[in-house]
């Protein structure tokens, strides 16, 4: 990510991450799975 910033020039990380960086549905589904199935309650 540090890497990308630099080449487009962004003074802050922060705005590459939410320019750059996302979360696809069947993503969230998989987490929501995994810790579902490890944290019982």
């Amino acid at each position: 990510m540090k890497m990308i910033q630099d080449w487009l020039g962004h003074s802050d990380m922060g705005t590459t991450a939410n320019i750059y960086s996302h979360i696809d549905a069947a993503s969230k589904l998989m987490s929501a799975n995994v810790m579902g199935s490890t944290i019982k309650i």
